[in-house]
Formats: structure tokens, sequence, C-alpha cells
């Protein structure tokens, strides 16, 4: 067990993971929580819904501050890029 994971022990399986999660905003912490949920064990990825929320483009300034955020997203709404980036096919609008 290494410092970093006290109290985790390697030979524990999981039984239940949700199947859908509902983001409400993906700024700094919504942007974390999803990512967060990318690094989870799935058996099949597919089969989880997620719901995301946020009227907001993303701008410059966030660049530096919002964990999935790339240049590309610049413009864009928070939303459907992090939507992309959680493996949903690239929507037809601008937006």
């Amino acid at each position: 067990m290494s410092a970093l994971s006290a109290g985790y022990d390697d030979d524990i399986d999981l039984a239940y993971l949700p199947a859908a999660f509902w983001s409400l905003g993906l700024g700094n912490l919504g942007q974390a929580a999803l990512w967060t949920i990318g690094l989870l064990p799935y058996s099949d990825a597919g089969l989880v819904s997620l719901y995301l929320e946020d009227v907001d483009a993303s701008e410059l300034g966030n660049l530096a501050i919002q964990v999935l955020t790339k240049p590309g997203w610049v413009g864009r709404k928070k939303a459907c890029s992090a939507a992309v980036w959680g493996g949903a096919p690239f929507p037809n609008n601008d937006n």
C-alpha cells in the first residue's frame, strides 16, 4: 500500500458503479468530476449515460484552470465539448 492511497486495498472488487451521471455545470469542479468519472473501471464505458448541462461557452481564461478545456473548446459550449470528450459524436452545430 502506498502512502498516497492509505486504506486502499488493490484486491477490492467494485461491485456497483453508477449507470448514469448528471453534471450541472462544467466549470472547474464539473470538469474535475467528469475527469474522475472517466477513471472509473467500467467494463463497458459505452453503457454509461452522461447528462451534461452548462449554458456557458469556454473562454481563453478557462484554459489555465479547467482540467479538460483545450484551445479548440474556446467559443464552444462547455457541455457540447465535454460530451465529445466523453465519447459522444461531434455535434452538427457550431456550439
